[in-house]
């Protein structure tokens, strides 16, 4: 038997094996009595991914489901389609639905997350302010105080116009305050 021919029953006999796996998880359940049902099947347009309210904010791993280096696909699944793309489509932009924002590489995935609160001096039309913390319970709105009792003195603080800017080298994290306020966490993926 040549190569090719050996390659080719290869290839039907895994074809095969993943039809029989993927239709033997495709039992149709029963449907309940018609007593039982609550409500009418929908017809409406499937309604747009939420932002849990446990987004967990992780230095250097990502943000609740998201993960640095997850591909753009990945990420749409989990969240939905974005706002808007930006950027020849590395931008995917949810701040007006969620308060969140990532940059994503085409190979290397994820590789930037922002996080929004609606006090930021942004010149988007609308921001939702995201809700979800770090582990050690950092979110927006919380003061500089706190973010330094966290994270002790950050490495590098600058000040530009309203915003100051408090930077975690070692974390790959910025938290930007406005009037003593935090208004946005960027968070770089791992080098």
């Amino acid at each position: 038997m040549n190569q090719l021919t050996y390659q080719k029953r290869i290839i039907l006999i895994l074809s095969a094996a993943a039809l029989v796996f993927t239709l033997s998880g495709c039992k149709k359940q029963p449907s309940p009595p018609p007593e039982e049902q609550t409500s009418p099947p929908s017809t409406a347009k499937e309604t747009p991914h939420t932002v849990p309210q446990t987004m967990v904010i992780e230095p250097g791993v990502g943000i609740g489901p998201i993960k640095f280096g997850m591909t753009k696909e990945d990420l749409i699944k989990n969240l939905g389609e974005p706002d808007k793309i930006e950027g020849n489509g590395v931008g995917l932009n949810y701040v007006s639905s969620k308060g969140l924002s990532f940059l994503v590489h085409p190979v290397r995935g994820v590789q930037a997350i922002d996080c929004w609160s609606k006090e930021y001096p942004f010149p988007f039309a609308t921001i939702t302010t995201f809700t979800g913390k770090t582990k050690e319970g950092i979110g927006m709105g919380a003061s500089r105080e706190q973010i330094e009792a966290a994270y002790e003195r950050p490495d590098q603080v600058t000040t530009q116009g309203p915003l100051t800017t408090l930077r975690y080298n070692k974390l790959q994290m910025h938290f930007m305050l406005m009037q003593g306020k935090l208004v946005s966490i960027k968070m770089e993926a791992p080098k």
